[in-house]
């Protein structure tokens, strides 16, 4: 039973953190839009960290998928 709950809280920990991604992600989406008169390094630097948190986010995503998909076999 112990295996199962550390799976959860695994899981839910997964989560938590792809909660942070996605508000971080939608935090500098909302910044660019706002600021498109702003420097154009600054604008490359953020569009830079966007595609960086899309790949974190699916992996996280796909991570806690194959998570559940191993807690359901179990």
């Amino acid at each position: 039973m112990a295996e199962i709950d550390e799976a959860r809280e695994e899981i839910s920990y997964k989560k938590f953190w792809l909660g942070i991604s996605i508000a971080i992600f939608l935090s500098i989406g909302g910044w660019l839009i706002d600021s498109s008169d702003r420097s154009g390094f600054l604008i490359f630097l953020a569009s830079i960290v966007e595609c960086c948190l899309m790949v974190v986010i699916y992996t996280t995503h796909k991570s806690i998928t194959q998570d559940i998909k191993k807690l359901k076999d179990k």
